[in-house]
């Protein structure tokens, strides 16, 4: 139960990371945006790059702003480098700043967008994983202050589908029949380390037990 807790706390604040810089990405988009103005950049070279065995090059431009010459290189990149050099193309740049250059509009928005939905799916992800743990605590917390404990049968140890640093955690399955209303019970244990599992008895497992709905649910040896 605990590495819920652990696992959906890594999660939450590595989601929390991304939207940290998702968000101040976008503020600073939306400030370019709003104050850019546009110039003409020349290719004077370009610089190769290196993506999932594809090659494609960056352009590097020469540009002039109130009579000073600038070089930036730019985010997009180009699957050919036969007609970059000696290209023009119109820039966008921070007068206030004219070392940042941008492409076009779209540029660097790419990045935002990858980072704040990133950023969403890492925080959502962790959230209910640590609530799911926090409401497995209280249910067992419940049946041990009012549940009866009894002893249930060993059926099968199945994998539980967590895999942490490696390793594959088990879930021992039990099978209890109420001695008086002869109905019988299926009980899966909280995910477990194969360590956990050489103490068990291969014929009888303890598992807290309540009568009623919370009977139904999963229980820890």
């Amino acid at each position: 139960m605990k590495h819920y807790l652990v696992i959906g706390s890594i999660f939450f604040l590595i989601g929390t990371g991304f939207l940290y810089y998702g968000v101040n990405s976008f503020n600073e988009n939306r400030k370019f945006s709003a104050s850019a103005i546009e110039v003409e950049g020349l290719v004077t070279s370009y610089e190769r790059i290196y993506r999932k065995k594809v090659v494609g090059y960056a352009p590097v431009f020469t540009y002039q702003y109130k009579g000073k010459s600038y070089q930036g290189q730019s985010k997009d990149y180009y699957m050919s480098s036969s007609d970059l050099l000696g290209k023009k193309l119109k820039l966008k740049i921070d007068p206030a700043n004219p070392h940042i250059m941008k492409t076009s509009d779209i540029s660097g928005w790419y990045e935002t967008l990858l980072e704040l939905v990133f950023g969403v799916l890492f925080s959502l992800f962790g959230f209910f994983t640590v609530r799911a743990g926090i409401i497995r605590i209280r249910t067992v917390n419940q049946l041990k202050m009012r549940g009866t404990r009894v002893s249930a049968k060993v059926v099968s140890i199945v994998p539980s589908g967590t895999v942490i640093m490696g390793v594959k955690y088990l879930n021992v399955v039990c099978k209890w029949i109420h001695p008086e209303i002869k109905v019988s019970w299926t009980f899966f244990s909280e995910d477990l380390h194969h360590k956990k599992l050489a103490h068990l008895n291969p014929n009888l497992c303890s598992c807290p037990c309540q009568t009623g709905p919370l009977s139904q649910l999963s229980f820890p040896l």
